[in-house]
């Protein structure tokens, strides 16, 4: 699969410990692959995939099938963390926020954005940058009673165009700043952040 910016976790592997949450599963391509096969060899890890599309449930199902530390949520990241992390008994030591599609070029947008945007209105969501801004700022602030001591959070589609923060994690990577995170990697339009 390529070095993929979630790969970025594993220089911190040794250091963490809890849950691994990822909202926004994989298509049989790429992050949910990838947490299903490291879990597998970490049994201090659970890992989360989350997903409000039965499309992509159903490939987080199938690995949760196979790897008994992986579990599948067929929900929106919101209601995941507010409805089913709680009653979990158990700490966040990783985040990985990549739902919620976002527009790179909204003057020019691309067929297969506007096939994004059809799925979303069939499950009753709007696609907007605005929207996508939105529900990570909510899901960032969802996750900060049930982080870890270590803990990290990573916001995919995430970058700085004259110092000004862009794509999915706009307004949920300076509200982490402001609140003690530290900023740890910046690359391929991907942000993460430590609490440590």
């Amino acid at each position: 699969m390529g070095d993929r910016a979630h790969h970025f976790v594993l220089k911190y592997i040794n250091q963490l410990e809890g849950s691994i949450v990822e909202i926004g599963a994989g298509r049989s391509e790429g992050s949910t692959d990838f947490f299903a096969g490291l879990v597998s060899g970490y049994k201090k890890f659970q890992h989360h995939a989350v997903d409000f599309d039965p499309d992509a449930y159903e490939v987080c199902k199938n690995y949760a099938d196979v790897v008994t530390n992986t579990h599948a949520h067929c929900m929106t990241g919101e209601d995941f963390l507010q409805e089913v992390f709680p009653l979990l008994n158990e700490k966040i030591c990783y985040a990985y926020l990549d739902n919620f599609d976002y527009n790179y070029n909204p003057a020019d947008m691309p067929w297969w954005v506007s096939v994004q945007q059809k799925r979303y209105l069939e499950l009753g969501v709007e696609m907007t940058n605005e929207n996508s801004e939105k529900a990570h700022l909510e899901q960032t602030k969802l996750l900060q009673p049930h982080v870890a001591d270590k803990c990290i959070i990573q916001l995919d589609d995430t970058f700085k165009v004259h110092n000004e923060w862009k794509g999915k994690g706009a307004q949920a990577v300076p509200w982490l700043l402001e609140n003690n995170w530290k900023l740890v990697y910046t690359h391929a339009h991907t942000a993460a952040l430590i609490n440590f």
